[in-house]
């Protein structure tokens, strides 16, 4: 090394430690000149591309990010960190075939990464092919027994396809690990027939932030998912008014009902407890204002509004014991305010709501209007639907419009049959 080369290299080095230090701390906005300022200078250094293209993915900016890995992957087109996260931009961006193309070439260097074997079956179940899925998560746990996620997934999976025992297996193998596990702990009393009064906020909170992503998906193209366009037409039959007014979106998820929803109100609230589930609602930028909260913590600090209109699309099966739901609610609606709800149909009469093996619970007609008359409600009308597609077969539901009982309607009850969706809903 001259004399002269001397300096400017201490330079390099001194800017290195800077923009590093700068992304550790957060501060993306003054590393990224930098990095590029080190990558002109020193084109031929991966890791300054593997580090810049880190930065971009953690701006979201994935398609900045995949040119960084890829020129990156030019200098070195066998290194397995480049390819890994170049896997994670084509994963984020939906090229999910492209993403699996790459983690296989991880593997092909590392064998034995548990990692890039659960994140390449994470891309196989967004493909809908939930075979492959299970049996990349099967390798995993041949590397990692006690890889949780990955026992969750395959438990899931297996639980989707009705392999009872196999699930079960999985599930007690959670609570072998994690005691304290309550998606396993709920999931594995649906299989075994034991009644609970309600699902943990655990459970549901894992569930949705787990499937967010591919979640609207599996419900409009697999589970023939309809219930928004129903519950709309319903709501219009049994509203005070042709607007919706200010209306709250109870368990509103991505945004589903909302869309339906939104052109017919002058204000739309969310509340979900899915703080991923909510990220996807606010970025449709349908709603006034999103609030990430259990529907019973929310409601108990909003005495004070004024609702002219409550829906709950698909909440009480994740309820199960709706007297704390009733008795609350009315606190919260203006005096001549509706309350909108879907339930899926029990028809037994004992017990009056019971957990079923989806992990849902189902609820009798019966229950639901009893529960009306003990909390001081008047049920308008009830309609007769189909609401998903489970195994082939369809779930029936009923669809409730709810007011205070001073303020009252003849009820109607409208069954619709459990044929294919004409105008109503299916599922």
């Amino acid at each position: 090394m001259s004399r002269s080369e001397s300096p400017r290299l201490s330079t390099f080095e001194a800017l290195l430690h800077t923009v590093f230090a700068l992304h550790e701390e957060g501060a993306f906005d003054e590393a990224e000149p930098l990095y590029r300022e080190l990558i002109d200078r020193g084109p031929s250094i991966w890791q300054l591309h593997f580090n810049y293209g880190l930065l971009l993915y953690e701006r979201g900016r994935y398609e900045e990010a995949l040119t960084a890995y890829r020129r990156g992957l030019a200098l070195d087109d066998a290194n397995p960190d480049l390819l890994y996260n170049l896997a994670l931009c084509q994963k984020k961006i939906g090229s999910r075939q492209e993403a699996v193309n790459s983690y296989q070439k991880v593997l092909l260097i590392e064998p034995d990464d548990a990692a890039t074997m659960y994140n390449l079956a994470g891309c196989y179940r967004e493909m809908d092919n939930d075979e492959q899925a299970m049996v990349w998560y099967e390798k995993v746990l041949l590397v990692d027994p006690a890889h949780r996620s990955a026992l969750t997934n395959l438990a899931f999976l297996h639980h989707k396809k009705g392999n009872l025992e196999q699930a079960a297996t999985r599930y007690r193998k959670i609570l072998d690990l994690s005691p304290d596990n309550e998606l396993a702990d709920h999931l594995l009393a649906s299989i075994e027939g034991m009644q609970r009064n309600t699902v943990p906020d655990g459970y549901i909170r894992d569930v949705f932030n787990q499937f967010s992503d591919h979640y609207e998906q599996s419900l409009t193209d697999t589970l023939e998912y309809r219930l928004p366009a129903a519950l709309l037409q319903f709501m219009r039959q049994w509203s005070a008014n042709s607007s919706f007014g200010r209306l709250l979106d109870l368990g509103c998820g991505t945004g589903l009902a909302g869309e339906a929803l939104r052109p017919h109100c002058d204000t739309l609230i969310g509340v979900d407890i899915s703080e991923d589930m909510v990220e996807l609602a606010r970025r449709k930028s349908i709603y006034d204002s999103l609030h990430v909260q259990g529907i019973s913590e929310f409601l108990e600090h909003c005495e004070t509004a004024r609702y002219d209109c409550v829906v709950a699309a698909d909440v009480v099966p994740y309820v199960g014991e709706l007297a704390n739901l009733f008795a609350r609610l009315p606190r919260s609606l203006a005096d001549d305010g509706r309350f909108f709800f879907s339930a899926e149909r029990l028809e037994d009469q004992n017990p009056v709501f019971r957990l079923q093996p989806s992990g849902r619970f189902a609820h009798t007609c019966s229950y639901i209007e009893g529960l009306s008359r003990t909390f001081g409600w008047q049920v308008m009308a009830s309609e007769t639907l189909n609401l998903r597609k489970e195994k082939d077969d369809w779930i029936v539901g009923t669809m409730f419009a709810l007011k205070r009982a001073d303020h009252g309607a003849k009820h109607v009850d409208r069954p619709t049959g459990t044929g294919r969706f004409s105008g109503r809903s299916s599922r």
